[in-house]
């Protein structure tokens, strides 16, 4: 069945995109902050050497 996207429907989905898109920027702003300790992390451990 097709459904007629109306202004409400359309509105809801750019709510939905804009909710997942913000997730997955918090999710890479995770992973590359994660990253970067790490690397500070080994970085430091090689100085020490």
């Amino acid at each position: 069945m097709i459904r007629i996207a109306t202004a409400q429907t359309k509105s809801q989905v750019y709510l939905e995109e804009a909710k997942w898109m913000s997730m997955a920027e918090a999710w890479f702003e995770d992973k590359i902050g994660l990253q970067l300790s790490e690397l500070t992390s080994y970085e430091i451990m090689s100085l020490n050497k």
